[in-house]
């Protein structure tokens, strides 16, 4: 096997994100995580922006911090996105660092 001397830890991340452009209700949850850090000693879990599934809030600016172990890497599964109407000022961007001699990820 190719990976004999290196133990890779599979971290199934399912991102639920739903955008849109609607107008959120009053009940909905319209602020981002303070921290939400899933480190190495998570073997999966789950993130979403605030209020999902409800409405989507706007004017945020939400980050998580996903952090692996060495050797290891992260899968990420890219669960629910959209927007509705045409498109505002929204995106989903996503960054790779601390991988020595990569580019971001693609």
């Amino acid at each position: 096997m190719i990976y004999d001397n290196l133990t890779f830890i599979l971290l199934h991340l399912q991102l639920l994100i739903t955008i849109s452009a609607e107008s959120s209700d009053s009940n909905n949850d319209c602020s981002c995580p303070k921290e939400e850090i899933f480190d190495s000693n998570v073997k999966e879990g789950v993130f979403k922006s605030p209020g999902f599934p409800l409405k989507y809030c706007g004017s945020l600016d939400c980050k998580w911090n996903i952090q692996s172990a060495e050797n290891t890497f992260i899968y990420a599964k890219l669960k629910s996105f959209e927007f509705t109407s045409p498109m505002q000022a929204d995106e989903l961007a996503k960054v790779q660092t601390n991988w020595p001699k990569q580019d971001f990820m693609k």
